[in-house]
């Protein structure tokens, strides 16, 4: 097997994957209340389910506006964005990520640069 068509097939499996958990996450944030997408058990964690949805979001927003500019920063990140608060955002930045990851060209080759701060406890 050719080696692009290796690399195209294993992008497209990655896609897919990313999606399919898109899509998991929806139908949990479809099956909670808002009251439940908010709550934060204090006990446990410090963060309400959509804060933690916010967090992957950003994830993913980190690496549309990445590939754009030639480096992906996760540091840069949203705190307080609406979609923590608004199931109905949240939904329709998955929609946007979604679109984003079927529009990505599987015989694309990036070479962009990866910034992350490393936090040592």
């Amino acid at each position: 097997m050719p080696k692009s068509m290796l690399k195209s097939d294993t992008l497209s499996t990655i896609i897919d994957a990313n999606i399919e958990s898109i899509e998991q996450g929806e139908k949990l944030i479809q099956s909670l209340s808002l009251e439940q997408y908010q709550y934060k058990a204090t006990r446990v964690l410090s963060s309400s389910i959509g804060e933690h949805c916010r967090h992957i979001m950003d994830i993913y927003f980190a690496m549309i506006q990445g590939v754009e500019q030639g480096a992906v920063n996760f540091n840069l990140r949203r705190r307080g964005a609406q979609s923590e608060l608004s199931r109905e955002i949240a939904f329709e930045e998955l929609t946007q990520i979604k679109a984003w990851l079927r529009n990505i060209n599987s015989n694309c080759n990036l070479s962009i640069q990866v910034k992350s701060r490393s936090v040592i406890q």
